[in-house]
């Protein structure tokens, strides 16, 4: 009778509520049990996974990695055993997959005998969420007594006196996913001192561990310290003999002082000297073939380079050591410098085929696709309409997209190809033709490109060249020609302002022109910030859209506003955010829940988990009862902002969509007016993705409380930016002041009278 699966899930922990969640999800469903062992937590590790099932034990740390995981294999009774760290898990798909190929390796072969271990791939995961490495791990294998951990740091699952264990070799089926080795991750749980303390006794106890010298000076590395490291290194190399090291661990090594060369003036007997220490010629390692390719590059030898490079490429390709590779981990860098050699060499297929390759990772690398221009147009029959080369970039591009052709056009002009200029020309609308055929005017030290440059740039000169008091006479003679113009349009834009007092009070009555007087001081201080921004914005409708709210703010036109209205949904421009796969998406005022839904409408239910926060309790159960059939989605009756605390919820008035935190009230006395507020720095201790806010003028402070989360993990941010009186500059220029990576994108959803419902996203250069 065949055996049946019995999955046991082990892991080790200590302070990791960040990832907890994440590493007992994906055995949910196969695993018969999920042992955590903890050796000393100090956050909620445990706490989440008791209440995620998890059979939780403590251990007393005994620095040794070794012996904390055999004790947790001890407590295991499946006849299989998943022993993956907090930092790694499966994806859904590849976890459905592991029942049937253990059942597999359970089933008798007359050939063979029966696997003791699975073989997975392993990718390395960086700050950016993207693999930038891929090895093979054995973490998958039978428990049995004979079968344990050796090894206080680094350990390996093995037989005893070093036997080789019978494997299934699954590295193209299943891929464990590791996010230990990121710069956060290493900040965040101090892993590098604790390696680097550990593996100094190591050394101490046993001088010829040369695998814990290679090791050792990795630590150094991740921790900055690269003089010690290389001597590490120099070591390993120098002292240690065959038989008495892996051969992969003398690699790394050799290839590690290979790296570091390269910050040193040295000749290129010096760099082959060192790549031979690694192997070189007959290693395949593609580190090897890269370095000495970029120190070929440097030194402009651009034959030696385009060869080694190109042979570093070959052998990356499908390549399965056990270290961390430089070459997979900075293959755009490696596509694009491939492209400009083989440019400089007149290599015109292999410009156009590494061209290729580096825009499938950044479609708006302008260099490199002007480079590849330059050898399209003189193919046959290209300069007569260039259709060879328009069918080539509409496999690449979207062409009826006018942002595209733009960059296209662009490239087009730099290449030389005319012919491709006019074609692009041919197919856009006649005010995208105006637009990009504008001539630039010089105006001091600024270039006007188009009429939205020279609108905003006048508005600029105006506002630098007029007193503040002035600025507010021609305000408020702009809205007593509204008056006359239409006296019930000119009642609607008093009495909001009389409502939503966010700018102060506007009783033309009595002559109290408060909220006027302010935003006249504010563009008079703030100018030099919005010209700042200007620049700042990443696209030309985002740029319409200052120039629209700045003419309706000073000169209440209201025409502008009118035309740069988005037709899209609030918050989710598929412009600009097209897909939302995986996301950990968080939702600061959620209302109903209302936007969730529209967020689900538009990019379907493939999300990893949803933050629901709402500070009115009224419209959080509005929220859990309209989620209710939804998954992963987490409804928390809290405010959000920079610290914790307790605050008074204000209702009605300036708060009748929703409720407003009241400012400076931190509480004790609680009643049903009051809101517990969080940072989203203490109260989401996982990575999130993207990050939406429209919580009636808290966002600053909400800002500040989710600093970390910016810093460390760039998510997508969706700020409302109308709600406070100077939120429009003020809110960009802190998201810049936490992390400058951003590129700003302004968005207009509101009616034409007064700029509300204005959106800014923020999108980290790589997304």
């Amino acid at each position: 009778m065949k055996k049946k699966v019995r999955l046991s899930q082990c892991m080790i922990v200590k302070n990791e509520e960040k990832n907890i969640r994440r590493a007992l999800e994906w055995a949910k469903g196969i695993a018969c049990e999920q042992i955590v062992v903890d050796t000393g937590s100090t956050d909620r590790t445990v706490e989440i996974a008791e209440k995620m099932g998890a059979k939780v034990f403590h251990y007393t740390w005994q620095e040794d990695f070794a012996a904390a995981k055999n004790y947790a294999i001890e407590q295991a009774s499946g006849n299989w055993i998943a022993f993956l760290d907090a930092d790694e898990y499966f994806t859904k798909e590849d976890a459905r997959k592991l029942p049937a190929i253990l059942e597999q390796a359970m089933t008798k072969n007359k050939m063979t005998d029966l696997p003791q271990m699975v073989r997975c791939a392993w990718i390395q995961l960086g700050d950016d969420g993207k693999a930038f490495a891929v090895s093979v791990q054995d973490r998958i294998f039978r428990n049995i007594p004979s079968i344990r951990y050796h090894g206080k740091i680094h350990e390996q699952i093995g037989l005893p006196s070093g036997r080789p264990m019978r494997c299934l070799n699954m590295q193209d089926t299943l891929s464990i996913m590791h996010t230990g080795y990121t710069k956060a991750a290493y900040e965040e749980t101090g892993k590098s001192q604790r390696n680097i303390r550990m593996l100094r006794r190591e050394v101490e106890e046993n001088p010829q561990n040369w695998s814990a010298w290679s090791y050792l000076g990795d630590s150094l590395v991740t921790d900055g310290q690269q003089e010690e490291a290389v001597k590490c290194y120099e070591k390993v190399v120098e002292e240690s003999k065959e038989g008495e090291i892996s051969r992969e661990r003398y690699q790394n090594a050799a290839i590690r002082l290979l790296q570091f060369a390269m910050d040193k003036p040295v000749d290129r007997k010096r760099i082959l000297e060192l790549a031979e220490k690694a192997g070189y010629p007959e290693t395949k390692h593609p580190d090897v073939y890269a370095w000495i390719g970029i120190y070929d590059m440097n030194q402009e030898n651009y034959k030696e380079a385009y060869q080694e490079l190109k042979t570093a490429l070959e052998y990356a390709e499908g390549y399965r050591g056990i270290d961390v590779i430089f070459t997979s981990g900075n293959l755009q860098k490696l596509y694009t410098w491939m492209t400009e050699i083989s440019r400089k060499l007149a290599y015109p297929q292999d410009t156009v085929r590494y061209g290729v390759l580096a825009l499938r990772t950044d479609r708006y690398m302008d260099g490199v696709l002007a480079a590849i221009l330059s050898f399209l147009r003189e193919e046959p029959g290209e300069e007569k309409g260039a259709e060879g080369t328009w069918n080539f970039l509409g496999k690449l591009y979207d062409v009826s997209n006018s942002r595209e052709l733009f960059f296209l056009y662009k490239c087009a002009k730099a290449a030389g190809f005319i012919s491709l200029e006019e074609k692009i020309l041919s197919v856009l609308s006649d005010a995208d033709r105006e637009f990009l055929l504008a001539k630039p005017e010089e105006g001091g030290d600024i270039q006007y490109y188009n009429y939205v440059d020279r609108e905003f740039f006048k508005w600029v000169s105006y506002i630098q060249n007029t007193e503040e008091e002035t600025i507010l006479s021609d305000i408020k003679r702009a809205l007593d020609k509204l008056k006359e113009k239409s006296g019930r349009t000119w009642k609607a834009y008093v009495e909001y302002y009389q409502k939503f007092p966010f700018w102060g009070n506007l009783q033309p009555e009595t002559d109290d022109y408060e909220t006027l007087r302010r935003r006249a001081g504010m563009m008079k201080r703030q100018v030099d910030q919005f010209v700042w921004l200007y620049e700042r914005l990443a696209d030309y409708q985002s740029k319409r859209v200052l120039l629209a709210v700045l003419s309706n703010w000073t000169y209440l036109d209201i025409s502008k506003l009118e035309k740069a209205t988005e037709k899209t949904e609030q918050y989710f421009d598929l412009n600009l955010i097209f897909k939302a796969d995986g996301e950990v998406f968080v939702d600061l005022g959620a209302y109903n829940g209302d936007t969730i839904q529209e967020f689900i409408n538009i990019y379907g239910s493939s999300y990893r988990k949803i933050y629901a926060y709402e500070a009115d309790i009224a419209q959080a159960k509005y929220a859990e009862r309209n989620l209710a059939s939804l998954h992963d989605i987490e409804i928390r009756h809290k405010g959000a902002g920079k610290e914790q605390g307790y605050y008074r919820l204000e209702r009605g008035g300036a708060a009748s969509s929703a409720g407003r935190i009241a400012r400076g009230e931190d509480i004790s006395e609680m009643t049903e007016d009051t809101v517990e507020v969080v940072s989203l720095d203490e109260d989401i201790c996982e990575p999130v993705s993207w990050i939406k806010m429209d919580i009636e003028g808290s966002e600053y402070d909400a800002l500040l409380g989710c600093k970390n989360h910016i810093k460390k993990e760039q998510p997508k941010l969706s700020v409302s930016v109308y709600h406070g009186y100077e939120d429009i500059i003020r809110l960009p220029l802190l998201i810049d002041e936490i992390n400058p990576s951003y590129r700003f994108y302004l968005r207009y959803y509101g009616g034409n009278l007064i700029p509300t419902e204005l959106v800014l996203t923020a999108l980290p250069e790589k997304r």
